[in-house]
């Protein structure tokens, strides 16, 4: 897997800026396993960046996420990515728009960009779904993430992290 590009992004249009470098490369052959790919550290969850967007010129970002009981993501929305989520095992809590539902292993949620989102595990085992981001950005959105839990600072001003992963196109509910 070619390296992901992992550029200091300071505003939406340095985002946006390694959007566009990727988008005037040519997409990478791919093939790798879950232990192979560059794995990014959340509380509850561990996320294997499968396909990058430094590998797809930009079209799309693929990632596996295990998460543990209760692991899950707060509610949000990109601005600009669709997301897609197949549910490979466990049994989850999703929130889509308006829609609220419990989905197990098969199901497939499609989620529009601008829509309110969340999901959460549900049970007592870890559970694991295929996430694919169109177009692909969402895996420097987790890293910065991951970053900021590793320095500390969300314990400290959790408020400030959330509205700063605005520059990744990305906007918690309710800090609009």
């Amino acid at each position: 897997m070619r390296e992901q590009t992992l550029k200091t992004i300071a505003t939406a249009d340095d985002f946006a800026a390694v959007r566009e470098n990727w988008a005037t490369g040519k997409a990478a052959v791919v093939i790798t396993d879950r232990d192979q790919a560059n794995h990014i550290q959340l509380p509850g969850q561990d996320i294997a960046v499968l396909v990058s967007g430094a590998d797809s010129a930009g079209q799309m970002a693929i990632f596996e996420i295990v998460a543990q009981p209760g692991g899950g993501a707060l509610p949000h929305q990109q601005t600009r990515e669709n997301e897609y989520w197949y549910i490979v095992e466990g049994q989850w809590e999703v929130l889509v728009g308006e829609q609220q539902r419990n989905v197990g292993p098969g199901s497939m949620v499609l989620v529009p960009a601008c829509t309110i989102h969340n999901f959460r595990l549900l049970g007592d085992t870890p559970g694991k779904m295929l996430t694919i981001n169109a177009p692909a950005g969402h895996e420097l959105f987790f890293k910065s993430l991951a970053d900021a839990f590793a320095s500390g600072t969300p314990a400290t001003d959790p408020v400030s992290i959330l509205k700063d992963m605005a520059r990744f196109d990305t906007v918690f509910e309710p800090l609009r």
